[in-house]
């Protein structure tokens, strides 16, 4: 089965509102982060691209930007230090040692690149959430948004193998139309590096 994302005026909503209130509410716009990646369809995230910003910028590179763009204000109005969960480091190590052995048999391409890069992103998310969720009260929002997202997967998941159990019944056992994987939840990275953090510093 081919994969297709959402419509690119997703991808402009999502910066048009992202990115302003990353600067000007920058917990807001990572908790909003928080349940898009927690809620939505990563692989219709991946595949959710437009002309205009380029063949490979997709929904998922947008959620990075706008956590990145939230973390500066934050960082910069608190005078508030990144904070590397332990497990940041061992992430990185592991990715490093998976991109060395990908350059050796591949070479310098395409392909290792872009697996570095979505690498990547679990290493700096984890380091986002720990800065950001600095009390405990974030943390209560954090998992609430968590759970909102959590069940909102589960309402797609359950709506698309429906649907695709009448596709397979339509096309003679096309295996290929139960691609669930996708609603995975990588809300459960925050919920790590936000524990994590609590657990390493005191708050009030």
């Amino acid at each position: 089965m081919e994969s297709v994302g959402y419509p690119s005026v997703v991808l402009y909503l999502i910066l048009l509102i992202g990115i302003p209130l990353a600067l000007n509410k920058p917990f807001k716009a990572f908790i909003l982060v928080a349940f898009m990646l927690s809620a939505g369809d990563a692989n219709a995230f991946t595949f959710t691209r437009s002309e205009l910003l380029g063949p490979y910028f997709n929904v998922n590179d947008a959620c990075l930007l706008i956590a990145l763009i939230a973390l500066l204000p934050y960082i910069i109005n608190r005078t508030k230090q990144l904070q590397f969960p332990k497990v940041t480091k061992w992430i990185i190590v592991v990715l490093l040692i998976g991109f060395v052995q990908s350059w050796f048999v591949m070479g310098w391409k395409y392909e290792t690149l872009r697996a570095l890069r979505w690498s990547l992103n679990l290493p700096i998310f984890f380091i986002i959430a720990a800065t950001m969720v600095d009390n405990k009260s974030k943390l209560k929002l954090l998992l609430l948004v968590l759970f909102l997202g959590s069940v909102v997967s589960v309402v797609q998941h359950i709506i698309f193998v429906r649907s695709n159990i009448e596709m397979y019944e339509l096309t003679g056992g096309d295996i290929g139309q139960f691609r669930t994987l996708t609603f995975r939840n990588p809300g459960l990275f925050f919920l790590l590096a936000g524990i994590d953090g609590l657990q390493s510093f005191s708050y009030d």
